[in-house]
């Protein structure tokens, strides 16, 4: 195959050896693929989801999803949302997915998604859940800055003493006494988290 020649739902972007290409998904999505089996149409897709693609002749362009040949900032932050919450092979699940925050059925659909949130203003916006505790829903969500969101978390209750587990995706509370950290517990919530701290050093 040729740069710019196209078969089914890829478009060959890039040679990356002999056999292997960078191929451009009607999805949005790059992907590196072995380019005789796109040729060959036993590879006609990046891999996402029916209804990208309907058929061979019949092609869903989702509206929003590239610009210029390049997937949107919109569509990427969409992907990255849904590999939180979706995928349990991805760094930041036990944050996201892992501790219950889900995606509404609605914003499953890209185009829905932009729909409700909009194009994003700035390069330093970023997507934003009002209450870290519920999920990626329209009335949950807004697009924000860095020093938006801090302002946002600064009217709710903040405490040294109590961080995000990483590998369990709870909330941990410990506190300092005599050089000697001590470890209360992990919790579902940010909140009894902050409780149980309190509780301790009344």
């Amino acid at each position: 195959m040729d740069i710019g020649e196209k078969a089914n739902c890829l478009q060959l972007i890039k040679k990356t050896n002999d056999q292997y290409g960078i191929f451009l998904c009607d999805c949005g999505d790059l992907k590196e693929i072995y380019r005789n089996s796109v040729r060959r149409e036993y590879t006609k897709s990046c891999g996402c989801k029916t209804g990208y693609y309907v058929s061979l002749n019949r092609k869903r362009v989702v509206r929003g999803a590239r610009e210029n040949g390049k997937p949107t900032s919109e569509y990427i932050v969409w992907k990255g949302m849904r590999q939180r919450c979706n995928n349990k092979n991805n760094y930041n699940y036990p944050r996201y997915g892992g501790r219950g925050i889900i995606i509404c059925s609605r914003w499953n659909d890209f185009e829905l998604f932009l729909s409700d949130i909009g194009k994003r203003p700035t390069p330093k916006h970023s997507l934003d859940r009002t209450d870290n505790n519920k999920g990626y829903s329209p009335d949950n969500c807004r697009w924000a800055t860095a020093s938006e969101q801090a302002r946002n978390r600064s009217s709710s209750v903040v405490n040294p003493g109590v961080t995000m587990h990483k590998t369990t995706g709870k909330w941990r509370a410990r506190y300092t006494k005599g050089y000697k950290e001590h470890h209360i517990g992990l919790f579902s919530t940010e909140k009894e988290a902050v409780k149980a701290l309190l509780e301790v050093r009344v």
